[in-house]
């Protein structure tokens, strides 16, 4: 096989008798590739373009004056692990302001890795001297202490900052932190916010710890940009907050959507921590509350979610979540909700 074309060679050996032979080779399970002939009993050398992780067929028979012979069947996959040099290759894909794939390759030399994602810093300002300078948020020698923490969590508190695997996977904004306990399934960790800075550029670090079978380990970084916000998407989505969900603490929301939608995220609050200023919700432009929606956006992953309500004197508040397209655009959604208060509320009365 040659490394740089994707090219695999095979060497075709007809029989003394062979006037003429064919052959094909497509993905295993087709049957569209059509047979090349090839005149001559002579041995032959094939050169066939393949994709990697791909498991193919190759199909051969010979005729002469006398008739055709069985056709021979032969499957063959050339796996990216086997001819990786890195422990782990990936690739950020999908990436929006508030979500982003991260597609990891294992190679058959790394016997696991941990992932986890971290800002890189920001502009702050030198308490000593009052000067501006960038603080850095992503450590390389902090990271790998924590992913070794993470393979190896302390059994009196197991608790593991990122996640790790022994193969191959994609990992999304979700699951790019932890910070859960070790016998939490990795659907319950607990993520990062994109946006979770407010600057004007906003750099992250991903970064992968990968050990091979003797415990070498080595660190593999790449450093992104997030995006703008686009609210431009079109998906279709709906909201469902039954009466008797709404508590004096909390209230439940059910989010449905259309299959444009690949994601959810999910925020709430009041219209009056909001508005600013002494003005009303109400009055504001779309313009004005969108970007201060955008910070209170975590991620939600489940259809149903108990949130806390801000303030408990609060008659209204509102419900907000940001569904993601497929093509990386977004659409904001914006639900008012009247909450009633089960109780009439007393002054406490303080006993001496």
């Amino acid at each position: 096989m040659s490394d740089s074309k994707n090219l695999n060679w095979v060497t075709i050996t007809p029989s003394e008798e062979t006037e003429k032979w064919y052959w094909k080779c497509e993905p295993k399970g087709q049957s569209a590739a059509a047979y090349t002939a090839v005149t001559g009993k002579e041995e032959a050398k094939l050169e066939i373009p393949i994709d990697m992780d791909v498991t193919y067929t190759l199909t051969a028979y010979a005729e002469n004056e006398t008739g055709k012979s069985k056709e021979v069947s032969k499957e063959f996959t050339f796996k990216s692990e086997d001819v990786m040099t890195e422990l782990v290759e990936f690739e950020v894909k999908n990436l929006s302001a508030f979500s982003m794939d991260v597609v990891v390759k294992k190679s058959a030399k790394c016997a696991k890795y941990v992932i986890g994602a971290t800002p890189k810093g920001y502009m702050g300002t030198n308490t000593t001297t009052g000067e501006e300078e960038y603080v850095e948020i992503y450590k390389e020698a902090t990271f790998i202490e924590n992913a070794e923490t993470s393979l190896n969590p302390d059994e009196s508190y197991p608790m593991q900052p990122y996640n790790w695997s022994d193969v191959s996977a994609t990992f999304t904004e979700r699951t790019l932190s932890r910070y859960a306990l070790k016998d939490k399934d990795i659907s319950e960790s607990k993520g990062i916010i994109l946006r979770s800075l407010e600057v004007d550029e906003i750099k992250m670090i991903i970064a992968v710890y990968a050990l091979d079978a003797e415990g070498n380990s080595k660190v593999y970084t790449q450093e992104i940009t997030i995006p703008e916000p686009e609210i431009t998407g079109q998906v279709a989505v709906s909201i469902d907050v039954p009466k008797d969900k709404i508590k004096m603490r909390s209230f439940e929301a059910t989010f449905t959507a259309d299959a444009n939608c690949s994601r959810i995220h999910v925020g709430q609050s009041s219209a009056g921590l909001i508005a600013s200023g002494g003005k009303s919700f109400d009055n504001m432009t779309e313009s004005a509350w969108v970007p201060k929606f955008l910070w209170l956006i975590p991620e939600c992953s489940p259809k149903s979610l108990p949130a806390r309500i801000w303030s408990r004197i609060l008659h209204t508040s509102y419900m907000l979540f940001l569904s993601i397209k497929k093509e990386k655009s977004a659409r904001l959604f914006i639900s008012p909700l009247q909450r009633e208060l089960p109780f009439t509320m007393e002054p406490e009365r303080l006993h001496l």
